[in-house]
């Protein structure tokens, strides 16, 4: 088994994804997976799932526990940010780095070249992505792992209907509300459907719309994943209403289709086939 880093972006607290579902599933299967979160912790390790720990004291990381490690076990990275690359083989020096190309923001395009040299493996998202890194990097291991659906999600009890979600039938985004999200189409549902109740349920990241003179629009912010539960039984449609810069790469938002929840959005052909 390996010991499997997943270097600095984000807490793992933060709106459960990719990343922290990955790590969940690779710890389950045996490895050992150390997560570097972002916020400090009470402890200097902090198993938060089978397998699977917390640390950000990345100075005692390298020099006492790494070492130890790498005497019986293999060292791999997994990141899903590019930018990391320079960090990724200074400071941890794995035996294998694996490159998760799950986005294609504009913004990261430029560093994606240099990790993809750098990476012994890549896997990516969405088929999309797929043909063009195979057509790019013709000769770089690339392996297809699409998003799925938390099993736990599956089977949800009936629950009381949250305090802050509106009455009457709601048509709900989960997810990050950021400029990659078509507030235009957001709004324009709303202003359409005044009896409707549109809800957004996730971190805010970037910009957003200005959905002040729309009463029927209600941004709950993020919360946390086990408790979009009580949300998800009094949820008549699911939207996924991303913009064309995620579009290509846009992932299947898996509380939607745990439970199939009507969706409808830029992806719903993917959603459909999951």
């Amino acid at each position: 088994m390996a010991v499997i880093i997943y270097p600095r972006t984000m807490n793992w607290s933060y709106m459960k994804q990719r990343p922290q579902q990955l790590m969940a599933q690779l710890g389950s299967l045996g490895h050992q997976v150390f997560f570097e979160n972002l916020a400090p912790l009470d402890k200097e390790f902090k198993e938060i799932e089978p397998n699977v720990y917390l640390f950000t004291d990345t100075k005692t990381f390298l020099h006492k526990k790494l070492p130890a490690l790498r005497k019986e076990h293999p060292i791999v990275v997994w990141t899903t940010w590019s930018k990391l690359r320079t960090r990724i083989s200074t400071l941890f020096k794995p035996d294998i780095t694996i490159y998760d190309c799950c986005d294609e923001f504009p913004h990261w395009a430029k560093y994606e070249p240099k990790m993809i040299d750098e990476a012994d493996h890549v896997v990516c998202t969405a088929e999309v992505i797929h043909t063009r890194l195979s057509l790019a990097y013709p000769d770089k291991p690339l392996t297809l792992i699409p998003n799925g659906a938390d099993s736990s999600f599956f089977h949800i009890p009936f629950s009381e209907r949250p305090a802050d979600l509106p009455p009457g039938p709601v048509v709900a985004y989960i997810g990050a509300w950021a400029y990659w999200v078509d507030h235009e189409l957001f709004a324009k549902a709303a202003l359409r459907f005044p009896n409707v109740q549109f809800v957004s349920i996730g971190a805010p990241y970037g910009s957003s719309g200005d959905y002040s003179k729309l009463p029927n629009v209600h941004i709950l912010g993020e919360k946390p994943h086990q408790e979009l539960k009580r949300y998800l039984t009094h949820i008549d449609v699911a939207l996924i209403p991303s913009n064309t810069i995620r579009l290509r790469s846009l992932p299947i938002r898996s509380k939607h289709t745990s439970i199939w929840l009507p969706a409808s959005g830029c992806c719903r052909r993917r959603c459909r086939n999951a």
